[in-house]
């Protein structure tokens, strides 16, 4: 039954509220004395409103008839501080004088020395569920009670007077010595569930609290001259004061916070209820555990009382221990050690048998139960332990296999030189043959198309995991997977590291990572052919410079006299070159610029853009006839200013340039708004045209189309124009026409007032309504 008990949860008292259980009345007044938590201020401000609402209340109150405490209270009258602590305190105190009179009952020949002192675990709890604000009143009735305590076990006056003093010490010690070895163990920490290292620091708080009464006590009575204050009555304090704080305790420190939050949240017959539910089976299991417990105890202590038999009783402690929690355990033990105390107290049992003196005996029994009990707690809280441990095991195995399962980087895990104990998702796209996951035999590495560099070919024998069996560090090599045609398929950088065996004697393991490295080698060949291309188209300007400086430079040196019909060619070729160098340069800004520009996107009114790009364009043409340039229609997008500025000059200035010699160009912007989300821009020209074949491949940077070969040009300006588009989610294309050429580009529209957008957020189209 214990086993199914509901979830602990933190408390700080036991069964009696305290003034953590207070009415909401209570705990306004509890705010005031412990101090406001969120500071002077503000806690002067809810005092004054608690002070105001309560006389408001108490005015209310006195108008009505009846003013019974029942009608206060829901009123809202506060009930006083002191009436939780002093009401805990009284019901703490009867418990303790009435466990006090319990050992009293046992003392022997008038002696004050008691056989059993179960007051000793109520004191320990009583303080140990205590907070400071019940502090004073807690001593009040412990003085009280340690002054019954004393005058009933026949003590001196001076004796009885320093009664109370025993059961401070005996308190104090505990609570000290408990929080300190376990600070975050409740009822003072937050924590209920119980590991050995708690178990360890109850066990060394029950024995120095023992020893501090022990000490206490005997002391006093040994400087007032009795004969309970020698060495053999230390002892038996010692003795039977750890025993019964170990087992009464224990259960009240496992069961206490579960059931003070029962208590609060009056449902304690809910939380009894929860804690009687189990499965049929586990009630058969606790039903044959009873009966045996019964059978062997009864047999031990009372049908062979005289044989030694009580080793026998471990064996229903390591059930008990083993199959349920570990209050199961406490409870068990005091049920168990109650029945052999009386038993050996009443004269029956090995102890009784054996042992004449009966402080002796009873002590034996004592301790007996206290190990008795440490042995089923040890066993129950490992196998929590156990329990929590394989959980978060498994729940960290579920995580590691998803974190597998989703990583971009293979892993695989070789055994010896032939065996695959583990492979990620990632893997399975290089060990085809296997399930992410599973296990199995290597695939011969010819199968696997894997090869260096160099070109050459990926062996078994000089595979990466079987070189590092051998003992080779491969850290970072480089690899092609190619596919069975012999194209690269990817591109991979292994790493490779030996590990050692899961088991004494077993075989060595492997560990192989792999990294997709296919994006970065194509950056990097596009980077390789980028620079190719600017090296290619910079270097002709630059020739031209030189050779027409290198000229200027010897004409000069020889003393030459230079006419201006002469120098007026030199210079202006220089002047060609150099404007050439400039328009590249040009263009590699703007090709920059189209893919890293933060875009800043705002309605644009693209009749009025296309108007002034074509101004300028107009101004600029070198010819005799400037180009004609219409611009129609209406139309209003959501982009970036300067951006779509780029992509119309470079349209118009394509449009301009590719025409057939002779031929004045005649260029046509047209803008269209196609439906609520769209507006087209169409950019048509009477030029040369661009070949079907290459209409797709006109935006690929730096390429030019081949019968504009005689145009001088970067292959950059439709590349930058593509780029920018798509960054704007939209779209460009070549529209097939009989004469010249139409580009066509779409962008979002703009529509009314748009909200704010982050600069850093692509344009949708759901942006632009």
């Amino acid at each position: 039954m214990a086993a199914s008990a509901p979830p602990p949860l933190t408390t700080t008292s036991l069964v009696v509220p305290t003034d953590e259980t207070q009415a909401p009345d209570t705990e306004r007044v509890t705010d005031l004395l412990d101090g406001p938590v969120d500071g002077p201020a503000q806690g002067l401000d809810k005092a004054r409103q608690r002070r105001s609402a309560g006389r408001s209340a108490r005015s209310r109150a006195h108008d009505l008839p009846s003013t019974s405490s029942e009608t206060r209270a829901a009123m809202g009258r506060p009930t006083p501080h002191w009436v939780q602590p002093t009401r805990r305190a009284i019901v703490w105190g009867l418990l303790c004088a009435l466990a006090g009179e319990i050992g009293v009952h046992t003392t022997l020949h008038d002696v004050p020395l008691s056989l059993v002192a179960p007051n000793a675990a109520v004191v320990v709890l009583w303080f140990a569920f205590g907070t400071r604000r019940t502090l004073p009143y807690d001593l009040a009735a412990l003085s009280v009670v340690g002054l019954l305590i004393g005058e009933r076990l026949g003590l001196p006056l001076l004796l009885v007077v320093t009664s109370p003093l025993v059961l401070l010490a005996q308190a104090a010690s505990f609570v000290v010595v408990l929080r300190r070895l376990a600070p975050g163990l409740a009822p003072h920490g937050g924590r209920e569930d119980w590991a050995l290292r708690d178990l360890a620091a109850f066990v060394a708080a029950a024995v120095t609290s023992a020893l501090a009464m022990a000490a206490t006590a005997t002391g006093t009575q040994w400087l007032a001259g009795l004969p309970s204050g020698d060495l053999a009555a230390f002892l038996t304090r010692w003795g039977r004061s750890t025993a019964t704080i170990t087992a009464v305790g224990a259960l009240g420190l496992l069961l206490g916070p579960a059931l003070h939050r029962a208590w609060r949240e009056r449902r304690v017959a809910a939380w009894v209820r929860g804690g009687l539910t189990t499965s049929p089976a586990r009630r058969i299991e606790l039903g044959f555990l009873l009966v045996t417990a019964v059978a062997l105890n009864v047999t031990c202590f009372v049908v062979l009382e005289g044989l030694p038999l009580t080793f026998v009783l471990f064996v229903v402690v390591a059930w008990v221990g083993i199959r349920f929690s570990a209050a199961a355990v406490a409870a068990y033990s005091l049920a168990s050690g109650t029945f052999a105390l009386i038993a050996t107290l009443e004269g029956h049992g090995v102890f009784a048998v054996t042992i004449d003196d009966p402080y002796q005996r009873a002590v034996v029994a004592q301790l007996f139960v206290m190990v008795t009990a440490c042995t089923g707690l040890v066993l129950a809280i490992a196998r929590a332990q156990l329990i929590a441990a394989e959980a978060l095991a498994e729940s960290r195995l579920a995580m590691l296999d998803q974190v597998l399962a989703e990583v971009d980087d293979g892993i695989a895990l070789f055994e010896g030189e032939s065996h695959v104990l583990m492979i990620n998702r990632a893997g399975k796209e290089l060990f085809e043959n296997f399930e992410a996951g599973t296990s199995g035999p290597t695939r011969p590495a010819e199968e696997i198309q894997l090869y260096h560099f160099d070109g050459t070919r990926v062996t078994d024998d000089n595979s990466p995991h079987r070189r590092a069996l051998r003992g080779q560090v491969i850290k970072g090599e480089d690899f092609e997977l190619r596919r069975p045609d012999g194209s690269v398929l990817r591109y991979l950088r292994m790493n490779a590291e030996a590990l050692p065996p899961a088991e004494l004697g077993g075989q060595p393991r492997v560990l192989v990572t792999y990294h997709d490295i296919t994006g970065d080698r194509l950056r990097q060949d596009a980077l390789a052919t980028f620079a190719g291309h600017v090296a290619h188209d910079l270097r002709n300007p630059l020739s031209v410079v030189e050779a027409w400086n290198e000229v200027l430079t010897d004409t000069v040196s020889h003393g030459e006299q230079l006419t201006p019909e002469v120098l007026l060619p030199m210079t202006t070729r220089i002047g060609v070159a150099s404007a050439r160098m400039r328009d590249f340069i040009k263009g590699l800004l703007d090709y920059t610029l189209a893919r890293d520009r933060t875009l800043q996107p705002e309605a644009v009114d693209l009749v009025a853009l296309a108007s002034d790009v074509a101004a300028l364009r107009e101004l600029r043409t070198d010819d005799a006839e400037p180009p004609v340039i219409k611009v129609l229609g209406a139309g209003t997008a959501l982009a970036d200013r300067e951006l779509i500025r780029i992509v119309l000059d470079n349209l118009v200035a394509n449009a301009c340039k590719y025409v057939a010699p002779g031929v004045r160009p005649r260029v046509m912007v047209l803008v269209e708004e196609l439906d609520a989300l769209t507006v087209e821009v169409c950019v048509a020209d009477n030029g040369i045209g661009i070949p079907a074949d290459q209409r797709q491949r006109i935006f690929e940077s730096f390429h030019r189309v081949e019968r504009a070969g005689r145009f001088e040009g970067t292959g950059l300006g439709l590349g930058i124009c593509r780029r920018i588009v798509e960054r704007h989610r939209g779209t460009i294309s070549v529209e097939d026409v009989r004469e010249g050429a139409c580009l066509r580009v779409t962008l979002p529209r703009a529509v009314g007032r748009r909200a704010a957008a982050s600069p850093d957020q692509p344009i949708s189209r759901s942006a632009a309504v």
